[in-house]
């Protein structure tokens, strides 16, 4: 066995007794698997330490009185907007990471409470996984009220008349329920002119509000108040145990994406695919001094994320051609690939650059949602990572995790 030291010399010598080459097979197989264990030990004895130390914080969900909205594509199951999830198989959940429990725990089913304040348990098929991914949308997401917490400076939003406290009530006549529909009706707009509703300091206010650049209004919603969990030093050691094991499932449990969806999970690596709709397309540019390098760039505004990204692309080469079959507003999927380079400037300063690049792109056709078969699911690909979640017996593994829901 080659140490650190990689002297070939030693190695062409005769074995010496002390040496390890010269030990039985299971001898030197038992000192390669106590590497092993000892590295997982430590990282059961580090989460034990983390929780000890720095405890858990989480969402505190007594604060959250509204419900959770349920994404569309989750209405096929037989949930409905508004439910409240009580119980996955039978057991209390931490509905902060309700996603993540159902995208990779094998749960069976889920119990809601209705609007109505009825309660009623869902079946959940064993295809759920697959269907999420391949469409790529979070299955749940919190109602939380459309509360400004702070407004920037010289931004849309204090232009006129929004402060800290502000509630929005409606966008351009709909109503606003909760700030996911603030973000929904903003990012779909076909105008920057918004005819927003609101209640500030000064009361109830109705004005033309023009959105910035980016398409955003300049605020910052209130986040839901966080709880902290602290634990003694035994709870510390069976809550670290359980945070370890679940990591470690969780982890395991996406890779299935990868070999049993249709496409797998194509983030993994430099390649990926990305679903929107076509916000700009520009001319061809050329490069060089002979013009042999031809580029040209289109901005892909996401759909289904809840805040939805511009998003730049670049086709290069004969792939410029591809952009000549989609205009703008079409509803389009792009393979993508994440390209990136080093560049020495005339001083010697090394840079860094890089860049998206389109080498396939097809429209998008709209169509009725259904449950997929297994293996054959359709749609695009999640651009975030997995949320984890836990139930009640293991919500302290996962519970210092962020929660499925982000600021605007």
């Amino acid at each position: 066995m080659m140490d650190e030291s990689m002297d070939k010399d030693q190695l062409s010598k005769p074995p010496q007794p002390w040496e390890f080459r010269s030990k039985p097979a299971w001898q030197r197989l038992l000192i390669m698997l106590g590497g092993v264990a000892v590295n997982f030990l430590l990282g059961f004895l580090i989460y034990m330490m983390v929780l000890f130390v720095w405890g858990t914080e989480d969402i505190n969900l007594n604060t959250i009185k509204e419900n959770m909205n349920p994404a569309p594509e989750m209405e096929v199951f037989g949930f409905q907007k508004g439910d409240k999830v009580l119980e996955v198989d039978g057991q209390t959940v931490n509905i902060a990471h309700i996603n993540k429990t159902i995208l990779l725990r094998d749960i069976k089913t889920i119990k809601v409470r209705r609007l109505d304040g009825n309660q009623e348990v869902i079946a959940i098929p064993d295809t759920i996984g697959n269907y999420i991914v391949n469409r790529g949308f979070l299955p749940f997401m919190f109602r939380l009220p459309p509360v400004i917490e702070d407004v920037i400076k010289n931004s849309p939003a204090s232009s006129v008349g929004m402060d800290s406290g502000t509630i929005i009530r409606a966008i351009n006549g709909t109503p606003v329920e909760s700030r996911y529909d603030v973000v929904t009706l903003v990012g779909n707009a076909q105008s920057d002119s918004l005819l927003v509703k609101f209640v500030s300091k000064l009361g109830e206010q109705e004005k033309i509000l023009v959105l910035n650049k980016e398409k955003k209004m300049g605020v910052y919603f209130k986040n839901p108040e966080m709880s902290k969990k602290e634990y003694s030093f035994g709870e510390s050691i069976s809550k670290g145990l359980g945070y370890g094991y679940w990591t470690i499932h969780d982890y395991l449990a996406q890779l299935k994406y990868i070999f049993t969806t249709k496409k797998g999970i194509t983030g993994v690596g430099g390649f990926a695919t990305i679903e929107g709709k076509i916000k700009a397309i520009f001319e061809e540019k050329t490069f060089g001094s002979d013009g042999n390098f031809r580029k040209r760039e289109t901005v892909l505004t996401t759909v289904d994320d809840q805040y939805p990204q511009s998003i730049l692309i670049e086709f290069v080469q004969d792939r410029c051609a591809l952009l000549d079959q989609v205009q703008v507003g079409d509803l389009v999927k792009i393979n993508i690939q994440i390209r990136g380079r080093e560049w020495t400037n005339p001083e010697g300063q090394v840079r860094y650059f890089n860049s998206i690049q389109g080498w396939r792109i097809e429209k998008v056709q709209v169509q009725q949602v259904g449950i997929p078969p297994s293996g054959n699911a359709e749609g695009a690909m999640p651009s975030s990572s997995f949320y984890p979640s836990a139930t009640s017996d293991n919500s302290s593994e996962n519970s210092n995790e962020g929660p499925d829901d982000l600021p605007f």
